[in-house]
């Protein structure tokens, strides 16, 4: 896949993967006595790794609402509502917090090396995704060409994400060898993978040079992220 990068949207990506890999550095730097604060792990809660996922959620979900405004497709809602739990999700710790509920009130037994909150964590976070790409599914089966392009490529991003959030988290606490390096894994590649997503939906952003007149029918707009995919 050859990917033809305007300006605006080729700096936004360079500068989200340069953000990232310097949290990375720090993280690394933070396993050492070179610098002595906590804020600089990864997944550790308020740091600055956090705060930057934090960011780019809720500047991927506004921009798909703005999508939905301007070209009026349920589909861009559906995918803001996703990104809206992430951030929800995220900054309140509703799966860790309904999860240990869950996990004491269904009586849940440690399995597959996993504890009984884990596996009331997996399944909240099965059942919130379950919902949420249900309604993403309807608008996807129900929609256009744009519509599915948009999804189509999307998703593989959100499964890189799945794979390093959910994957990795679980396998960083099933096995105690090599935990540090399922960390970085886990989150780094979140990191890597909320950023890629940034980057795509902010190259889906409408055109400023292309002015429309009031009730005049109009095409699709093409994405400023043009790519050579069929």
């Amino acid at each position: 896949m050859r990917l033809k990068l305007e300006s605006e949207t080729s700096r936004l990506l360079y500068l989200l993967l340069l953000t990232d890999v310097v949290l990375v550095f720090l993280h690394v730097l933070g396993k050492t006595d070179i610098l002595a604060t906590t804020l600089v792990d990864l997944d550790v809660d308020g740091g600055y790794a956090e705060i930057f996922q934090y960011v780019k959620e809720f500047w991927i979900a506004s921009l798909l609402v703005l999508l939905y405004v301007v070209r009026r497709k349920g589909c861009y809602l559906a995918w803001a509502c996703l990104f809206f739990y992430f951030l929800a999700d995220d900054s309140l710790q509703i799966h860790e917090q309904v999860g240990a509920y869950l996990a004491q009130t269904l009586d849940l037994q440690p399995a597959f090396n996993l504890r009984a909150v884990d596996l009331g964590e997996l399944l909240v976070t099965a059942v919130a995704g379950t919902v949420l790409f249900l309604a993403i599914a309807s608008t996807y089966f129900s929609g256009d060409k744009e519509v599915r392009r948009f999804s189509n490529r999307l998703f593989p991003l959100m499964v890189l994400l799945a794979i390093c959030g959910v994957i990795f988290d679980m396998v960083e606490i099933m096995f105690v060898w090599g935990r540090p390096l399922w960390d970085l894994i886990e989150d780094g590649g979140e990191l890597l993978a909320m950023s890629l997503i940034l980057w795509y939906v902010f190259g889906q952003r409408p055109s400023q040079n292309r002015p429309v007149a009031p009730n005049t029918p109009t095409k699709p707009l093409q994405s400023d992220l043009d790519t050579n995919l069929p």
